[in-house]
């Protein structure tokens, strides 16, 4: 796998990380400036109208609320701004598969379960045998209804699968072995609940011994 190439859930992770930032220190502003005027204008024991306040019988200017009122809105639109633009730039890369993945492979929803079809033509059905930090993209299609497919455990690695449609979606997979479940995230039927799969992550020397079996069992 290229060194060049950020896995995706680690994309998602910092745009979340991001926001959340921006939301604490919001969030702390808002609070400051709470407390300031919580301060500032609390109840006194000698009561004195400011300034400002309205007298009975004239209208108040509001001119001075009017160019605060712009400012806060001017400075508040050019945060929202500045993260969606930006949010912009890590979600067309995530979206967008790679040019030279490790491995592509197919996948088709049937109700309900899930299909896997290696460059190799090795087809399996209810789990995916995949070698560890592999760039790995996945064609998603269905044979019948309308599914989902996802990977919980991955951040992003979720899609739809679409009849006469193909969607594709991409992980690095784990530098550990371990298994992850593949649920389908689309209710399709009676059968939607059990529409489950396995992807096993193993090491790249048990990845090649179990596809050179698979190969002679088909072959």
């Amino acid at each position: 796998m290229s060194a060049e190439v950020v896995p995706p859930d680690e994309v998602w992770w910092s745009l979340f990380k991001m926001y959340t930032i921006a939301a604490v220190a919001l969030g702390a502003f808002v609070s400051a400036i709470l407390a300031y005027f919580m301060i500032k204008y609390r109840e006194k024991a000698v009561k004195e109208d400011p300034v400002d306040a309205p007298k009975p019988g004239t209208i108040p200017s509001m001119t001075a609320k009017v160019g605060k009122s712009v400012f806060m809105l001017l400075v508040s639109g050019i945060i929202v701004t500045g993260l969606t633009v930006y949010s912009f730039i890590p979600t067309d890369y995530v979206e967008k598969p790679p040019k030279n993945p490790d491995m592509v492979i197919w996948v088709t929803g049937y109700a309900w379960r899930w299909e896997f079809e290696y460059p190799n033509g090795v087809k399996t059905s209810g789990e995916v045998v995949l070698p560890t930090n592999t760039l790995v993209e996945f064609k998603v299609t269905s044979g019948d209804l309308f599914h989902a497919f996802g990977i919980p455990d991955i951040e992003g690695a979720k899609i739809d699968a679409i009849p006469g449609i193909v969607n594709s979606v991409w992980i690095t997979t784990p530098s550990e072995p371990g298994e992850f479940e593949i649920l389908c995230y689309e209710y399709c039927g009676i059968g939607h609940t059990y529409m489950t799969a396995k992807m096993i992550i193993v090491t790249p020397e048990e990845f090649e011994r179990w596809m050179n079996e698979k190969l002679e069992e088909s072959g």
